[in-house]
């Protein structure tokens, strides 16, 4: 039939329309015409119309019931309509017709590819090759089917034999950097995917693998663009929306992130790892208690997940309902018990309950499932510091085993430095931190920028940011240059100060959250220095200063630092800049009240044994008064039945404690009228609060530097005589000072100008002192250069 050839002509040229014309005419003309119907059936599933094109084809089957090829459509048809037994009937049929049909073998592989029955699927796909050996869309389903049984080196060969018979075959090479990219060959996939993109750019399953490789690359800032692409090409689907949520997550961009997992629950409210990165982008955000619902819907969809479990955790934990943490972390370590971040969260837990012999148990069971948990062997040193039965002996032999683990294995990409070694020039400063924000680091970092010599120094600010506020635009507005780091690896951030010719780079964070000493590790600037944050030693020995004081750091303890020096300034290691809104210093609590309440605002992690004992002797040696601690720890009930049963062992009873969470604790301060501070590891902002608000603050000298920090801040302040060096002077300290309210009303009453007055609060001494060491340690490093 010419009408038929025509139509047939205009199909092969890519006019459906003008071939759908003929069609029509041809059966008009001969309503039963097998082909005719055959080819409109084509048509029709070409369109993406399968209801329409199965009548069709079921006509062109009734009438030429032999014919392998109508019944192989079929198949296809029916498959697309989920109709799988069906499609199997007619695959099968196909074959049964002409049994070296190899499209038709071919279909059926990937109908039981589909339904997951992978050996069958494999027998089928390899007839198909077996009958056709240039039939490039089987060994492409044939990968396809290796990729699934997990035989990802037998997938990659068989995507490279595909592209053997035909390079420009887009599928496979699809596949190809997808099964590359499974594979952990990052680099390979990646420029497998930049030459599909670069010729089909609005390939979406492209662009999405293509962002997660560059996430994988630690990219995620140039990941975002095609990641958002993909989206916008198929915004129904939620994974899509969930790999973008991810990389903004990776910068930093929580806000927009949220906003993404959103999406894509809107979309699927049952999509699990959704929820929980929603949460996850919560907690980065600090909203601890916000992310626990999401945590829990997530769970909801995935009860048996350890890792969504570990994350409850977490949440839990920042929102001091440590009990309920705990469970959640044991059934991580249920379901997998070798879950190295969940031991390693059970630790910090054992630490905030001063339970150290169990903590450091779990750190260790952490570093055994993973050696290079960097963050759990920085934690096992936090838990070290407090617990009160370590020497600082025992503890430092902790430091050099993180350095010899983590930090000295880095030291040989350590490269010459060509800075210019003019020593009185204008030097470059750089400081690295996450804490660029509103944090208790910003009450004495922020001097340091706000008053910075700008004709003498050029300030840096390598931000690690997880969120943003109107602190970090203070910073931002008080650099020279302000660079947000999050997302770069710690061999990028290297070269990116190199790069910048950093002459000193300032370490504020130590082994806190988010820290980067795998930077300082490859000694990027000639000199660096450690201060401020994490109170004690990093324990590199490729940083050239610990910087302190001589009471922070004092003589005869260096060798409990593993910095190359520690540098010690003339004068107070810190300067003090109140919180804004604390108000005024109130009247001694105590002559209204007729009883001495004493407090502290710690975390239940450094109230020890012996601190309990010493503040219960206090208790008892001052008739009436009580104890109010203060902290988010205490906003837990759980919590409090301990503190109290650990000082009903002292004989002091409950009714003499006062225990909760008050956020801000500027009335909190107004309510206590002595503050004890806790030993061997001392407080830290808020001895400075309590000082501020007029509380006097007694204090145990112990050892560097965590344990010197108390005397360092209350003898700094100008209130030496409140700082003992014994246990039995500290209480006797204590009992004095509540024993003439009068006097305590006095001392009260001057406490915060006299403060205001002392070097803990002239930040322009301090900032000249601290910049004067900068200078100092420059011209050293210039006279060896």
């Amino acid at each position: 039939m010419q009408i038929l050839q025509t139509g047939l002509q205009h199909h092969k040229a890519g006019n459906l329309p003008a071939a759908e014309q003929h069609y029509q005419q041809a059966l008009k003309m001969q309503p039963d015409h097998p082909d005719a119907n055959h080819l409109m059936g084509t048509l029709a599933h070409q369109a993406g119309r399968n209801d329409l094109a199965l009548p069709y084809l079921n006509k062109a089957i009734a009438a030429h019931p032999q014919n392998a090829n109508f019944h192989n459509i079929k198949g296809l048809v029916l498959k697309n309509l989920g109709e799988n037994d069906a499609a199997e009937v007619a695959y099968k049929e196909a074959i049964r017709i002409d049994p070296k049909f190899a499209a038709a073998h071919n279909g059926l592989g990937l109908l039981y590819k589909d339904a997951e029955k992978l050996d069958e699927a494999l027998q089928s796909t390899q007839k198909a090759i077996e009958l056709q050996s240039n039939f490039l869309e089987a060994y492409n389903n044939l990968g396809n089917i290796y990729e699934a049984q997990g035989a990802l080196d037998k997938a990659i060969e068989t995507y490279e034999k595909t592209l053997s018979l035909n390079a420009d075959f887009v599928p496979a090479r699809y596949n190809y950097a997808r099964a590359l990219q499974q594979k952990g060959d990052d680099l390979r996939a990646l420029e497998i995917y930049q030459g599909i993109l670069k010729e089909q750019p609005d390939f979406p399953e492209a662009l999405s693998n293509y962002g997660l490789v560059l996430r994988g690359l630690k990219r995620s800032s140039d990941a975002i663009a095609p990641l958002q692409r993909a989206a916008e090409l198929q915004p129904q689907s939620e994974e899509h929306y969930y790999n973008l949520g991810l990389a903004l997550m990776d910068i930093g961009h929580n806000a927009e992130a949220i906003e993404c997992f959103e999406g894509a629950t809107t979309i699927q409210p049952e999509y699990p790892h959704a929820h929980n990165d929603h949460g996850n982008a919560l907690l980065a955000m600090g909203r601890a208690s916000d992310a626990i619902p999401h945590f829990q819907k997530a769970l909801e969809y995935a009860p048996n997940s350890s890792g969504m479990h570990n994350n409850l955790g977490g949440a839990l934990v920042r929102s001091g309902r440590l009990q309920e943490a705990q469970s959640s972390f044991e059934r991580a370590l249920e379901l997998k018990p070798d879950f190295a971040e969940a031991h390693n969260n059970l630790g910090n837990l054992h630490q905030e309950l001063g339970e150290f012999e169990q903590a450091h148990s779990c750190f260790e069971r952490a570093l055994v499932a993973d050696p290079l948990y960097l963050e759990a062997h920085s934690n096992m040193l936090f838990a070290l510091n407090y617990d009160p039965d370590k020497s600082g002996e025992e503890i430092f032999t902790h430091y050099r085993a993180y350095e010899e683990r983590f930090a000295r294995p880095l030291y040989a990409m350590q490269k010459p430095h060509t800075n210019n070694a003019d020593p009185n020039r204008r030097i470059k400063i750089g400081y690295v931190a996450p804490t660029f924000y509103k944090h208790a680091v910003s009450f004495f970092l922020l001097p340091l920028f706000d008053l910075a010599n700008h004709d003498e120094f050029e300030i840096y600010a390598y931000a690690n940011l997880s969120k943003a506020d109107h602190f970090t635009e203070q910073y931002r507005d008080a650099s020279d240059h302000f660079i947000l780091t999050k997302g770069m690896s710690d061999e990028e951030l290297a070269e990116r100060i190199r790069a910048d010719e950093i002459d000193i780079l300032v370490d504020i964070a130590g082994h806190a959250n988010d820290s980067r000493l795998g930077v300082f590790a490859r000694k990027p600037a000639p000199v660096s220095l450690h201060w401020l944050d994490f109170g004690y030693t990093t324990g590199l020995s490729s940083i050239d200063y610990y910087l302190g004081d001589p009471v922070v750091t004092p003589e005869g303890q260096d060798h409990l630092f593993g910095e190359k020096e520690v540098w010690r300034i003339d004068g107070p290691s810190f300067v003090y800049r109140p919180a804004e809104g604390m108000g005024e210093v109130g009247p001694l609590p105590a002559l209204e009240k007729g009883y001495i309440t004493f407090g502290t605002l710690s975390r239940s992690v450094r109230i020890n044994e012996k601190t309990v004992k010493a503040w219960a002797e206090i208790l008892k040696r001052v008739p009436n008064s009580k104890l109010r601690a203060d902290s988010r720890n205490f906003a837990d009930p759980v919590m409090c039945d301990r503190l109290a049963a650990r000082f009903a062992k002292h004989g002091i009873e409950r009714d003499r404690l006062i225990m909760g969470f008050n956020s801000p604790p500027w009335d909190v301060l107004r309510d206590m009228d002595i503050a004890l501070d806790c030993f061997p590891h001392n407080s830290g902002t808020t001895l400075y609060e309590h000082l501020y608000m007029g509380n006097p603050v007694v204090t145990l000298y112990g050892r560097a530097s965590v344990g010197t920090l108390g005397g360092t801040i209350v003898s700094g302040a100008g209130f030496g005589e409140w700082v003992a060096k014994s246990e039995e002077e500290y209480v006797d300290i204590a009992t004095n000072l509540a024993s003439d309210l009068d006097t305590l009303s006095q001392t009260r009453e001057t406490m915060r100008e006299k403060f205001k007055a002392s070097e803990l609060m002239n930040e322009r001494l301090f900032v000249d002192r601290f910049e004067n060491a900068f200078r100092q340690m420059w011209q050293r490093w210039c006279e060896k250069a």
